[in-house]
Order: structure tokens, then sequence, then C-alpha cells
């Protein structure tokens, strides 16, 4: 269940994850925990960071799904919208001591963008995207599954 769920549904993520990480070349896994009826809480380090993840299905009709980063000197925050809701765009922020800068919702949905990107790419109107690091982004996503789904059949995680 752990591997699925963050191969299916955290996979997601992980490539925004990933690049805001200054060293993701060694994830490692923390703490991990199923959650009933589906989801998962994980922990990981990688470098001198930290990442905490929380996936629940939790019933209700209109689904949450937010990333947020901070530093010492910034805030990230970005709430998604669902991909089967077409009903435009996410928003996002970005804050420092100094200033805020917010995107507010645009009219186009992201996943019809990235449909129309493909499209692009397939006609030769755009270049595909860098074979380096979709793997890398596989490989960071791999080694999170595999180290949660362990510490789950260990017993390490609940």
């Amino acid at each position: 269940m752990m591997h699925g769920a963050i191969m299916g549904l955290a996979i997601h993520d992980l490539p925004l994850v990933r690049r805001l990480l200054v060293d993701a070349s060694a994830p490692e896994v923390l703490h991990a925990v199923r959650l009933a009826p589906f989801g998962y809480m994980l922990t990981l380090r990688a470098g001198e960071q930290m990442v905490d993840m929380f996936a629940f299905m939790h019933g209700h009709w209109r689904p949450e799904w937010t990333l947020s980063a901070t530093a010492s000197d910034w805030q990230a925050h970005a709430e998604f919208t669902p991909s089967f809701v077409m009903a435009g765009s996410g928003q996002a922020s970005f804050a420092t001591p100094a200033q805020v800068i917010s995107q507010p919702p645009l009219a186009e949905n992201g996943y019809a963008g990235e449909w129309r990107a493909i499209a692009a790419m397939m006609r030769g109107e755009a270049p595909p995207p860098d074979l380096d690091e979709i793997v890398q982004d596989f490989t960071f996503a791999l080694a999170i599954a595999e180290q949660a789904s362990t510490m789950i059949e260990e017993g390490a995680g609940q």
C-alpha cells in the first residue's frame, strides 16, 4: 500500500519537492505511517533539509492539494486544483521579510496546459523534457517509496 501510494499519488509532487532541495541525491525516510482508510505521513531528510509529506483521502467532495516550503528567509505556498476539475488554475505565493508575491488563479487549468505541451512535443514544436531530470525524479521517488515500504513492513512505521 505504501509503495503504491507514493508511486501513484506522491509521484505528482515529488519532482517539485526534489527541485526545492539543495541535495536530493540520497533521500532518507525517517518516519513512515499509514493512515486509514487510505493515506500516509512521511518525514524524510535530504542533506540538511527536512520534508514532511501528508496524504489522506478524507471522503469530502473537495480535495485539498497544497505544497508549502519554508527557509530561513522565505516561504512559498501553492494550492493546486484537482486534476478532474476544469475550473482554472491553482494559486501560489512567495514571501520574504520584505515582500509577498502572489499568483492568483488563472482561467486555464494546468492539466489542460500540460496536455497542450505534450501535443506540441509530439508535433515537434517543443523539445521533450530532459531525460536526466526524468530519471532523477523517478529515482528520488522510488528511493522514498522503497524505504517507506520497508519501514512499514518491518514494523518501524505504523
